[in-house]
């Protein structure tokens, strides 16, 4: 019993002692830190496809942002690729360069290009190049976009010129012979950056796991900004694309003889059907345009 006692006795002077030197170890710490100066720096992300800039956190819908950065990082280079990565979203069809994407049980056909919509996307799965940030809402968006189906939708907002003068380039090498160059040059045209531009560009070749099927991608984009007044900017700029992709719909597993026997490398089109060509050059202003087609804007910022 005595060494019970001892033992408790113990254990109630070291707790004790805790608390008794708790204190101290607080003033200590508020001492070294009184003079401490801490900054958090964030991003406040807007967007979603909406008429307005509006902070995420104003949206009452699911919304996914990927930023130049992000894209960069993951080495998204197409639509796809991108919506594999968005949660909520069923990439599918039978065209790997011309898919579905489902979104609530729905196609997603609501598509805006700075926040301006438009009638599909800007060239079949469209290259992300030229694209400085991609939006996707998941659910009703008549409330921002429109009228359109209740899938949500995907706002792609388009590089713009800045003050500074950079350059940058990259490139991927794959398997299948897979080789992609990226190229991004801004110019300030003036002094005092009132009137600069921007051209970016991309081009994707490669192979594929089948025969007899090649893909080629080429995207170019530019675009020259000026500050005519302090509230008013003038813009031109558009883009083109050219895609030639093989069309691969998929084999019947049984035929009349029984199970089809083939090897994965089979190609399931003709040797002369198997390529298939998309251009796209859509010329449009990028904000609060009206007509599908511009050449310049003006718009009080």
């Amino acid at each position: 019993m005595m060494g019970l006692s001892l033992r408790r006795g113990a254990l109630a002077g070291v707790a004790l002692s805790t608390l008794v030197a708790a204190p101290a170890w607080a003033q200590n710490d508020d001492k070294d830190y009184d003079d401490q100066q801490i900054v958090v720096t964030g991003t406040k992300m807007i967007g979603g496809g909406t008429k307005n800039d509006v902070p995420l956190a104003d949206i009452p819908n699911s919304v996914t942002v990927f930023t130049r950065e992000m894209m960069d990082m993951r080495d998204t280079a197409s639509l796809e690729d991108l919506m594999l990565q968005v949660p909520g979203i069923t990439v599918t069809g039978s065209n790997p360069e011309n898919p579905s994407l489902i979104s609530r049980g729905f196609s997603i056909d609501n598509v805006l290009v700075d926040g301006v919509p438009v009638s599909g996307f800007p060239g079949t799965m469209p290259d992300l190049a030229i694209y400085e940030q991609v939006e996707v809402m998941r659910g009703p968006a008549g409330l921002f976009s429109g009228v359109g189906s209740p899938a949500g939708s995907v706002n792609f907002v388009r590089k713009r010129p800045t003050g500074e003068v950079f350059v940058r380039a990259g490139g991927t090498v794959g398997s299948w012979n897979y080789l992609r160059g990226d190229l991004d040059v801004n110019v300030p045209l003036t002094t005092d950056g009132a009137v600069r531009t921007r051209f970016s560009g991309a081009y994707q070749d490669q192979d594929h796991f089948f025969d007899v099927a090649h893909t080629s991608r080429g995207i170019i984009y530019g675009i020259v900004e000026a500050d005519v007044t302090p509230s008013t900017l003038l813009a031109v700029g558009g883009h083109y694309q050219n895609l030639d992709t093989p069309v691969q719909t998929g084999s019947p597993r049984v035929c009349s003889t029984g199970w089809m026997s083939a090897v994965r490398s089979m190609p399931s089109a003709s040797r002369w059907a198997i390529m298939w060509n998309s251009r796209a050059m859509p010329l449009s202003a990028f904000r609060r345009a009206i007509v599908s087609v511009t050449l310049f804007e003006c718009n009080s910022r």
